[in-house]
């Protein structure tokens, strides 16, 4: 019988870990200038299996589930009950919190999945874009 246990990104013990996990699946390497504080991984018999993170927005009960990857080589099987897992998660964090609704951008794979979850398609037509302000910068210097 597997064992399944959620627990908070850390850094230094995981960056490097999902890291790889992306580009092994052929996505962009982790943002981890701006990851927000709400990041969990999934745990199967004390093996990381998958990741993800909840941004918050403030003032408002929005919140974006994004950056969600799973370890290669997975089962699709496997994969799905972890990423079920992830999503599961920050539901019923941002109901506990007083977000109404979670949003995402993400790959059309793991949309097919949330939509078994309860998301909705809200447009096919979107790319996800980001600028940065130059914070990094400034405070580097």
């Amino acid at each position: 019988m597997e064992t399944e246990k959620l627990r908070p990104f850390e850094f230094n013990r995981d960056a490097a870990m999902v890291n790889g996990w992306a580009i092994a699946h052929g996505r962009d390497r982790l943002p981890v200038d701006y990851l927000p504080p709400d990041g969990v991984v999934v745990e199967v018999d004390g093996e990381p299996v998958a990741a993800g993170w909840l941004y918050k927005s403030v003032g408002v009960g929005v919140a974006f589930l994004e950056h969600v990857h799973t370890r290669p080589r997975m089962t699709l099987k496997a994969s799905r009950k972890a990423i079920n897992l992830v999503i599961a998660y920050f539901q019923f964090n941002a109901r506990e919190d007083d977000y109404g609704v979670i949003l995402a951008h993400t790959t059309s794979a793991l949309a097919r999945e949330a939509v078994g979850m309860g998301f909705e398609v809200t447009g096919a037509d979107r790319v996800a874009i980001a600028m940065r302000t130059g914070l990094a910068e400034r405070r580097a210097a």
